[in-house]
């Protein structure tokens, strides 16, 4: 069995989190990151770790300093997308992935299932995975990517222009971006071939 690490301070998130993840994972709960630094010094071992941010973690400087360590355990932030810090984290700290916290239970555990997998067999996650993006999120980016206008994505994707601006909306929130012209330069980087 997993041995997994959850970070948060919240009691609903204790409860609700631990309870579900308790059937895949031996899971430990810390309040702060600080603690989680305190048992990995004293060489307790776990596989993954699972940080449950509301607000605040910019002044987390025990997780920062963490992820830029060169050998370190795989992380799964989960959270809201706010100021774009899901790209940051990604990008910047190589975090291996991020889920917002609207997303179901069940998702949270088969993204921690992924990135284990990919951690023993060597692979890199790929962005569908790492942001969350559903298989119509990325197929929207793709067509957005291509100059598509928003009425021949509709026309295309044989959907109203309401589902297609809510698809819209939860790939933007995911990826951080904030018009159709960024998110096709996102996606024209992530996911084309170099």
């Amino acid at each position: 069995m997993y041995r997994l690490a959850i970070i948060t301070n919240s009691d609903v998130f204790k409860v609700f989190y631990i309870e579900m993840l308790a059937k895949c994972f031996e899971v430990k709960q810390f309040n702060i990151f600080a603690q989680l630094n305190n048992a990995l010094e004293k060489e307790e071992e776990f596989d993954i770790i699972l940080y449950i941010i509301s607000e605040g973690i910019n002044q987390d400087t025990y997780f920062h300093n963490y992820l830029e360590q060169k050998k370190r355990l795989p992380v799964l932030i989960l959270g809201n997308n706010e100021s774009d810090r899901f790209s940051i984290y990604i990008n910047h700290y190589g975090v291996e992935g991020c889920s917002l916290l609207s997303n179901e239970s069940e998702s949270v555990q088969m993204r921690l299932l992924y990135i284990l997998d990919n951690k023993l067999t060597g692979k890199k996650s790929n962005p569908k995975a790492r942001y969350g993006l559903t298989s119509k999120e990325v197929l929207l980016l793709r067509l957005l990517s291509s100059k598509n206008s928003k009425a021949d994505v509709c026309q295309m994707l044989k959907l109203s222009t309401r589902q297609v601006e809510r698809i819209r909306k939860s790939a933007f929130e995911k990826i951080g971006e904030k018009t159709d012209f960024q998110a096709g330069v996102w996606f024209t980087r992530h996911f084309l071939p170099k």
